[in-house]
Formats: C-alpha cells, sequence, structure tokens
C-alpha cells in the first residue's frame, strides 16, 4: 500500500485486519495490514506497513530494496494464511516478487495450507533483476547457505530474485 497510490483509491480501501511476523535473523517482529480494494468486481489486496510502503515510490534504492521485498515477499504468503484464502496459482511479476515461488517451496510446503498453491512468474523487465549482495539476503531472510548455488539463489557471486522465480515457479 505505497503512499503514491492516489488518495480518491486510498479512500475507498477497506481495513481486513493485521498480524505481525518475524523477518529473518532481524529479531523483530513487523506489522502486517491488510486493506482491500473492490473495483469492477475484482477485489485487491494490499499490504500494509509504513516503515516499507510510505516512501512516494516504490522503487527507492538497492539498499533499502532488500528488506522492503524480503518483507513483501513473506507478508503476501502470510497474508494468504491469515485471510484464510487459498489460491490456486499465485502469479508473480518481476523481480520484486521472485522470492514468492523460492519462498513458497522453502520454507512455506511443509504447511499444509500451501502444499496446493502453485506459482507463474511473469518478467516485464529483464534488465531488473534485483541483485544484491548474499549475506543481507539471507539475513533479512534467515535463508541458510545452501540456497546459494548456482543452481537456486546465487548468479554471479550475488543473490538474484529474478532467478529465485525463476527457479522455483511452477510456470
Amino acid at each position: 500500500r505505497y503512499a503514491c497510490i492516489p488518495q480518491e483509491y486510498q479512500d475507498k480501501m477497506v481495513y481486513r485486519g493485521e498480524f505481525y511476523m518475524d523477518l529473518g535473523n532481524t529479531g523483530r517482529n513487523y506489522y502486517v495490514g491488510i486493506m482491500e480494494y473492490i473495483w469492477d468486481d475484482v477485489v485487491y489486496d494490499f499490504i500494509d506497513n509504513e516503515e516499507f510502503f510510505s516512501w512516494g515510490n516504490p522503487y527507492t534504492n538497492l539498499v533499502d530494496d532488500i528488506p522492503k521485498f524480503c518483507f513483501f515477499a513473506k507478508a503476501a504468503l502470510a497474508a494468504l494464511n491469515y485471510m484464510n484464502w487459498i489460491p490456486d496459482v499465485v502469479h508473480c511479476h518481476d523481480w520484486q516478487t521472485g522470492m514468492i515461488p523460492a519462498l513458497l517451496k522453502i520454507q512455506y510446503a511443509q504447511f499444509p495450507f500451501y502444499q496446493d498453491m502453485k506459482t507463474v512468474y511473469t518478467i516485464h523487465n529483464l534488465q531488473y533483476q534485483g541483485v544484491f549482495p548474499i549475506k543481507a539476503v539471507q539475513d533479512t531472510l534467515g535463508l541458510g547457505d545452501s540456497l546459494f548455488t548456482s543452481d537456486k539463489l546465487e548468479c554471479y557471486g550475488c543473490a538474484n530474485y529474478m532467478k529465485a522465480g525463476l527457479v522455483y515457479a511452477d510456470e
């Protein structure tokens, strides 16, 4: 729920609930609000957290994008359970959502709620891949060294969100 969403749409969003979740090795619990907007009979759910989304622009800089999109990936999956909504397919777009298929297979597949979900990953801009230092992504998501190999999340010595989406998505 970025602050840059026009106020006329923000005003029509309805609060659906909140919960708190951890984020890797940060030692903190983060607020996750769920806001809903319905337009033309389509339901849009927004993840709300002022710490990550109160900026005027969705894309800030590489250092700030690491925790923001780690948070978003975990929050989006956790919100499905919170809302008790089991989608057949989770459609992820571009590098910002690339960790969602990875987390679904790595951390969430052990829970029955998530076992039948499938993911589709779409690339809109190959130039931007979400390439970050491995240690920063490991610390933020709490992922072990074994996942940062050339057949998984590592690409030329860095963590690569787009590669995560390509490797772990079902389609």
